[in-house]
């Protein structure tokens, strides 16, 4: 079997899960889904850097995407999303980062995020390429909350952050401080 192409079928739909460095078609899915900031040089930064774009498919139409970053990254952005004040963050080797999530609006609520998760986790387990992926999201987005923590994942923490008058004020509680696996 080829796992950087997994197909499932669930019900009457198929779908398909691959690693795509289709810098064209991984953009075009990007910029559909209204992620302007996310280029064409920065798809080609990152996958020359040896990151993976997964992309799902439902027949000849990409109808999600995510990242898993390896290594050293650069975050442009802070919001209570990221994982640190710091935007340069360097994981264990061991370790994969899950960004720039996104199923296409018409897909959602049909199962297909919690497919394309154990998909992309059961290719990285059985190539034995990371021991653990992180994944962050706010607090208030309960369903891919659900799909993770009913595929074993673990809260290993929360991110809160204020902004008051201006001042944002920072804070990372970890429920278990081993748990944090970047510098």
């Amino acid at each position: 079997m080829n796992y950087n192409k997994l197909t499932i079928q669930e019900t009457k739909i198929q779908y398909t899960f691959e690693i795509s460095t289709n810098i064209e078609e991984i953009f075009q899915f990007y910029q559909d889904m209204g992620r302007n900031s996310i280029t064409k040089k920065k798809i080609s930064e990152w996958l020359k850097n040896g990151h993976h774009c997964w992309l799902a498919w439902s027949g000849n139409k990409v109808v999600g995407g995510l990242w898993i970053f390896f290594g050293h990254i650069n975050l442009h952005t802070l919001s209570a999303r990221v994982l640190s004040k710091n935007k340069n963050i360097l994981f264990d080797d061991n370790i994969g980062y899950r960004g720039y999530v996104i199923i296409h609006p018409s897909y959602r609520g049909k199962g297909i995020y919690s497919l394309f998760n154990d998909s992309v986790i059961k290719y990285y387990y059985k190539n034995n390429k990371v021991t653990k992926i992180l994944l962050i999201t706010g607090a208030s987005n309960g369903a891919v909350i659900k799909t993770v923590m009913n595929s074993h994942g673990k809260l290993i923490g929360i991110v809160e952050v204020r902004n008051i008058c201006g001042i944002v004020n920072r804070k990372e509680i970890f429920i278990d401080p081993k748990e944090k696996t970047w510098r």
